[in-house]
This record gives C-alpha cells, structure tokens and sequence, in this order.
C-alpha cells in the first residue's frame, strides 16, 4: 500500500483506485450496489522524453484527392476520392520521438496509445490514412502505413492538432483549398516547407503544392530529373532516348536557335502504370544546322 511502482521501461498502465468508503450506483437501471473501485485509467509512461512542440510536423496532408481510376475501381468498386486521403508526419528534430500517447484531433482523429513505444527517428516519415485498401490500390503495398484514422479531412479546409496524454498541443495547423488550387480535387497534395515555424502553420505561405500527382507519401517531395540517355545519329534521323518513372508522362521539344525561336513540340508520351524506356525519332532535322532538344515532364491524371 502507498509503495510507488518503479517504471523502468515504456509501460502501458490501466490502474483502478479502491476507496474503502465509496458507495457508487453500478449495473443497469442504476440499483444500489456498492462499488468501491473506480473506473479503469489508462496511462503510457516512457522512458523517453516526448515530442514537444516544433519536433514533429505535419509535412504532406492530402485533403482532396483525385477520384479514382479506372484500375483502382476494379480493385473496389465502392472506391471514392476521400477514401486516398492521407496526413504525413515528419521528425522535424534531432532525436528519436516517441509518439505513443499522442492523438491526433480536429478533422479526424487518431491515438498512438498503445502498449509499446512507437519510435520516429530523426527525418523519419510515418503515414495515416484513411482506407488502407485504397491507398495501397493507388500507391502500392510496400509503402508502409501507421494507421487508419477516423473522419474525413475537410475538403474545403480544416484544421488539424496533435496533443499529448495530458491535453497539451505540441502541433497545430489549419488549412483553406483556396491556398493552392491544384490540391483541391486536381490530384495535388499540401507539401509543408521546411522553414514552417511553430503558429505558422495556418499560412499558405508555408505550403506549396506537391511537384507530382497524387503526392509522394513516406518520401520527400521532390522535382523529378529526367535527361536523356542517349542521342545518336541513324540513316532516319536523330534518336533520343530516356527513361520515364511509373505516372510520369513527357513532351519532347526542340528548337533550331537557342534564344530566338519558339520550342516545338516533337512528340507526346502519356503516363503509363509502369515505367516507360521510350525512343523517340526526329526525322525532319537539318542537316546543315545545329538542333536543341529538351523534356517537359507531365504528371499523370
């Protein structure tokens, strides 16, 4: 009795506390039974510090995806846009964070409570979705998950807040569509700059659109660089060839001045489910003048 329980590793406690003079009414239609222990409490103790704010950022939110494809909709039928939704959280500190006993509130909600420590390490990525089934339709089951959150995120805007055990936000942000167009049903997602301090999360300053369709859950959003491989000189013509990456479609241009003439478009390659090796023959060029090629890259739909 009194003795205090040492904690010498992350824990997930449930404790009552008895109370020899309580009488509570229990059971059904509330008859007078005495009940001298309280209700279940659940806490987690961590041996390790938990996130405080500034340590984790919401670095890519997908609030209206594109609805879904042809393909995706063999996969399920009953697929709708919302169902791609995603929230990506990023270890924006130096050290490992453990999540456990945090939730996530506002337009949807999500705990981390559970009975062993979830470890993010520095610059780790951890996803939540909405429709697991749907997210790996769209972007393959190797891209792990952290779970499946409750609710919808708002369409037009919303706000999101990630708090501890004890209540305290350590993360709040809120979101309009309006910021950036294309992340609103056009298959875009809100990519978080690096530089977002903490309050400044509700600015479209500190969001940009994602460079690629769909976005780039568990990874940096990146620009795509795609050159060409290879340009040699055959009996019909120039022959350029590149690699286009799975979604990604190109327009192959060229120009015979540098500077002085519009680029023409030589040929359109559309996006393919896979990634493409793609040869593409200029036929037309002149023999007596210098020719300039360059790649447009297309995200597809």
């Amino acid at each position: 009795r009194n003795t205090p329980i040492k904690v010498t590793d992350s824990t997930l406690l449930t404790a009552r506390v008895y109370k020899t003079s309580h009488r509570g009414l229990t059971g059904s239609n509330n008859p007078p039974l005495s009940s001298k222990w309280s209700g279940p409490l659940t806490h987690f103790y961590s041996i390790a510090p938990p996130p405080v704010v500034g340590d984790l950022l919401v670095s890519e939110l997908h609030y209206h995806p594109a609805d879904p494809t042809p393909d995706e909709l063999s996969v399920d039928s009953t697929f709708k846009a919302s169902d791609f939704e995603f929230i990506e959280l990023l270890n924006n500190s130096n050290r490992p964070l453990n999540l456990t006993g945090l939730s996530v509130a506002g337009e949807v909600r999500f705990s981390f409570l559970t009975g062993a420590d979830i470890i993010l390490d520095p610059g780790e990525r951890l996803l939540l979705v909405r429709n697991a089934r749907a997210f790996a339709a769209r972007y393959g089951a190797e891209i792990p998950t952290g779970g499946v959150f409750s609710g919808k995120l708002s369409s037009g805007g919303g706000r999101l807040e990630i708090v501890d055990q004890g209540g305290k936000a350590i993360l709040e942000l809120s979101y309009l569509d309006d910021w950036h167009p294309t992340t609103d049903g056009r298959g875009f997602s809100l990519v978080a700059k690096r530089t977002v301090p903490h309050g400044a999360e509700a600015g479209a300053e500190y969001w940009r659109a994602s460079w690629d369709a769909h976005g780039s859950p568990g990874a940096p959003d990146e620009r795509a660089s795609i050159n060409f491989t290879k340009i040699e000189i055959v009996a019909e013509g120039i022959v350029l060839s590149f690699q286009l990456p799975k979604g990604m479609g190109a327009v192959v241009q060229y120009t015979d001045a540098l500077g002085q003439a519009q680029w023409q478009p030589l040929k359109t390659i559309e996006a393919a489910n896979n990634a493409q090796a793609i040869q593409v023959t200029d036929k037309n060029w002149p023999s007596t003048a210098d020719r300039f090629y360059r790649l447009l890259l297309k995200p597809g739909e």
